[in-house]
């Protein structure tokens, strides 16, 4: 009971925000632009394998876009993706993009707001890769879906 009452009283407040210098947010952002071309540089087009389906979603293999950085991946032993699909979107930007890449197996979108995390023993072969303008685009999306 006592336990249940401290839960209902207990006031969640967000922390203030950081006030930083302007050549600190210079720094900042010459940092984040150095992140984000290391970034562009290693997202990759794979295979995936997924486990049961469930509701909506595809079952068995299926292509996805990896998004997340090698150090990332080996170090945690997963990699964050976005599905791929050869069916033509109802939906445009920034719910998906198609992509140039004529590598792929059959003319591929992106479907941009479905992010997931992967085990690395799911990732089968290397399928293609997106160009620097479309993990832009990509990226942009992400922001506007998530109202960064």
């Amino acid at each position: 009971m006592k336990r249940e009452k401290a839960i209902k009283e207990l006031k969640i407040e967000r922390p203030r925000r950081a006030v930083v210098s302007e050549k600190e947010a210079l720094k900042r952002m010459k940092d984040f632009s150095k992140r984000k071309e290391q970034f562009l540089a290693t997202a990759n087009n794979r295979l995936a394998r997924e486990s049961a389906k469930l509701d909506k979603e595809q079952s068995g293999s299926r292509p996805v876009l990896v998004l997340s950085q090698n150090v990332f991946n080996e170090r945690s032993g997963t990699v964050i993706a976005v599905a791929l699909t050869s069916q033509r979107p109802g939906a445009g930007f920034p719910l998906t993009l198609e992509l140039a890449d004529k590598s792929l197996p059959k003319k591929s979108w992106v479907k941009i707001s479905q992010i997931r995390t992967l085990s690395l023993q799911r990732l089968g072969k290397k399928l293609g890769k997106a160009s620097a303008e479309e993990l832009e685009h990509i990226i942009e999306g992400l922001n506007e879906i998530i109202g960064a």
